[in-house]
């Protein structure tokens, strides 16, 4: 679930992807995603119960942010 608690958080996101194609904010997206998941299975040692897991999976600015460094386009000069 994207925790959309922090309403700037879209214009953010937004600003932060522009020029970005569709595939390469998909990539953010779910990379954010594959980091908030592993977060979340970090504290639940020993948890099997799958959506247990993904309840408590939150995809915060934090997340979005750490994807956007792992995967930082190269600029183009024009």
């Amino acid at each position: 679930m994207l925790d959309l608690e922090n309403v700037d958080a879209l214009p953010w996101l937004a600003e932060a992807t522009d020029g970005y194609s569709g595939a390469e904010i998909e990539a953010v997206c779910r990379e954010a995603a594959m980091l908030a998941l592993r977060e979340a299975m970090a504290g639940m040692v020993g948890v099997v119960d799958a959506k247990a897991i993904a309840s408590s999976v939150k995809i915060t600015r934090l997340h979005l942010d750490q994807a956007l460094a792992l995967l930082r386009r190269p600029r183009t000069l024009r």
